[in-house]
């Protein structure tokens, strides 16, 4: 492993540098992944490459600000504000954190009421991780941990209880669109309420998306999860599949022990022991698949899941994806036509699964402590 983590290392650094340098050339709008409407989200847009850049504690190109900012104000392109994904909501939290505004953090403290409201009193309330109650609530906890204001823990409060009230149980299965979604809200409120209660749920909510959602061979492993009943296509990603399951189990594990999600976490995690995917990004590809394994190598450093050799076949794997360019390198984003930046498929998140092979500190700000 210390020859992989000298080449993780070298990569970080020529990765950055490139990064650097796009961003100091002005020319990021063209490096961003364009499959959301706006360029300001936070999964493919500027707010994801902010975030990033406040990780590796680098200095924030002011114009990089200043034109997410504009974007946010601006009507084009509006989609959900409280998407995790591609709304408004958490590209302003991103901001909040850089800048302290208090007049920002008015506007996100409205948008959290109106976004809830909308949601809580619609016809058919979505709980969903990414445009649902439970973005709502985590959006909520992050607020809290930087303003330390209790205000921002009663969303989450009511959240809660209409969770628990109401037992739904999604037909969807996974982090963004599932249960597992639900789980992770519920756990991350644990660590402030300490009501067990609420953890038993969550537990509920990743065994459902388990159960429903697995598809195994026909040696009765597991190939990954599909999204909901009427799909056969197994997903192994952080947003859709066993990752992002995987990264919760072990959320639940660190809270407390179970010997039933431990049986089912040496279940899941067969369908990661893979040599390459389609694509290198954190969301959907590689580098989120590295991220995962490293957790799970974390969690026991014994190895009993056998992934560690996987774990390095995979980093190498990154690795040969990149362009050498003199003192920088180059990480094509998602099907590998073209060099982005972004946090969901481009370099940033590339960079950041590297730095956490490194330092071994969580970087999701889904997982990391809030």
């Amino acid at each position: 492993m210390d020859d992989v983590s000298i080449l993780c290392q070298k990569t970080l650094i020529s990765g950055k540098n490139r990064l650097i340098d796009i961003l100091s050339q002005k020319n990021y709008m063209s490096k961003l992944t364009p499959y959301f409407s706006n360029t300001y989200n936070f999964l493919y847009g500027t707010a994801g490459v902010l975030y990033g850049l406040q990780q590796f504690d680098e200095s924030i190109p002011q114009d990089l600000l200043d034109a997410t900012l504009e974007k946010i104000k601006s009507k084009d392109n509006e989609v959900l504000p409280s998407s995790l994904s591609r709304g408004k909501l958490a590209p302003m939290i991103v901001i909040y954190r850089l800048t302290l505004d208090p007049n920002l953090e008015n506007k996100i403290s409205n948008l959290l009421n109106c976004e809830f409201s909308r949601i809580a009193f619609s016809k058919k309330i979505s709980f969903s991780l990414d445009n649902g109650l439970s973005g709502i609530g985590i959006l909520s906890l992050i607020m809290y941990e930087i303003t330390q204001k209790e205000y921002y823990l009663s969303i989450p409060d009511i959240i809660v209880k209409i969770i628990l009230q109401q037992k739904i149980i999604l037909s969807t299965f996974g982090l963004a669109y599932g249960n597992t979604g639900v789980a992770v809200f519920l756990i991350k409120y644990y660590k402030y309420r300490k009501k067990i209660s609420i953890l038993k749920q969550s537990k509920k909510y990743i065994l459902t998306d388990i159960q429903k959602g697995q598809l195994i061979n026909g040696k009765n492993k597991l190939r990954g999860i599909r999204c909901n009943l009427k799909s056969n296509i197994p997903y192994i990603y952080i947003p859709y599949g066993t990752a992002g399951i995987i990264k919760t189990t072990l959320l639940y594990l660190g809270e407390i022990d179970d010997l039933g999600l431990r049986k089912e976490l040496n279940f899941l995690v067969n369908s990661l022991k893979v040599s390459s995917t389609l694509q290198s990004g954190y969301a959907f590809g590689t580098a989120g698949i590295i991220s995962t394994l490293n957790d799970i190598l974390k969690f026991d450093k014994t190895d009993p899941y056998q992934v560690r050799i996987y774990f390095e076949k995979l980093i190498r794997s990154l690795l040969s994806t990149g362009f050498k360019m003199k003192n920088q390198i180059i990480f094509s984003g998602d099907q590998n036509f073209k060099e982005f930046i972004d946090y969901g498929s481009g370099s940033m998140g590339i960079l950041l699964t590297l730095k956490k092979i490194i330092d071994n500190q969580e970087f999701d700000p889904i997982f990391k402590d809030l």
